[in-house]
């Protein structure tokens, strides 16, 4: 793999692994926090309960409605953009997340099965309210994704390593990434070290040495499903791409 460069390790659902090479710490923590706290989505804000007879106060109701998440479309909605919804719901019966309804086609909740409360046969529940565009550092509700790294691995193996010390090594990997192959101890899936330091316990520091490489990271990101987790990480590049424009402006007119 070349210095720079940058490998999708795993794409599955909302899941996500990214390495990333030629980079600093300072950078890919910058991807991180903003990722997480400045990559807008939808998620219900205002609300207007005109009737609310069942077993759930009003201000129990409003927190599970805000923190449903909603599918939306990135390029068609911007900070503090607004999509009305409603919900109107009669017992008896259990009212589940699919009853919201939106006035744009483009928005809906991402699971129709969130319960949101149970209805006796004599209640109620009518909302209208608005589902508002923010971002996670003003509420948790607007955060898109969890999201973590950890340092690529290097690995220093000595050529002179006898069989026996070679089979235990590769024994005490917990991910199974050491092998054996021919004379010499073969790495099969860098990525996948935990940096356990296992392997040099038993086969002793002058045989293999496992360090954590401080331009070299894997990120592992969790999407809510409100953007996928390639939406968030391309609009977290533009938001940190823009940001150092904007610096960049104000050092020159600072000089």
């Amino acid at each position: 793999m070349a210095r720079n460069a940058v490998k999708v390790l795993q794409d599955k659902g909302n899941t996500a692994h990214v390495l990333i090479k030629g980079t600093s710490t300072a950078t890919i923590n910058a991807l991180r926090r903003v990722s997480m706290s400045e990559v807008p989505i939808l998620a219900i804000e205002e609300l207007g309960i005109y009737e609310n007879n069942g077993v759930l106060f009003d201000e129990f109701l409003g927190h599970r409605l805000g923190l449903i998440p909603i599918k939306m479309d990135a390029k068609g909605y911007r900070l503090g953009d607004k999509v009305k919804f409603s919900l109107d719901a009669t017992g008896p019966g259990t009212v589940y997340s699919s009853e919201i309804k939106f006035n744009d086609a483009v928005v809906d909740v991402l699971d129709k099965k969130i319960l949101l409360t149970k209805l006796k046969a004599d209640q109620r529940i009518r909302i209208e309210g608005e589902a508002v565009v923010g971002i996670g550092k003003d509420h948790a509700k607007y955060q898109p994704c969890v999201i973590g790294f950890r340092a690529l691995p290097t690995f220093t193996i000595n050529d002179t390593i006898d069989a026996n010390t070679m089979q235990k090594i590769a024994a005490s990997c917990p991910v199974k990434i050491i092998e054996v192959k021919g004379k010499k101890l073969s790495i099969t899936q860098e990525a996948d070290c935990t940096l356990c330091g296992a392997c040099e316990e038993v086969g002793g520091s002058q045989n293999i040495q496992v360090d954590a490489d401080d331009t070299g990271f894997i990120l592992m990101m969790e999407s809510t499903g409100a953007l996928s987790t390639k939406e968030i990480l391309h609009t977290a590049c533009e938001i940190i791409s823009t940001k150092a424009d904007e610096f960049m402006e104000q050092i020159k007119e600072g000089l």
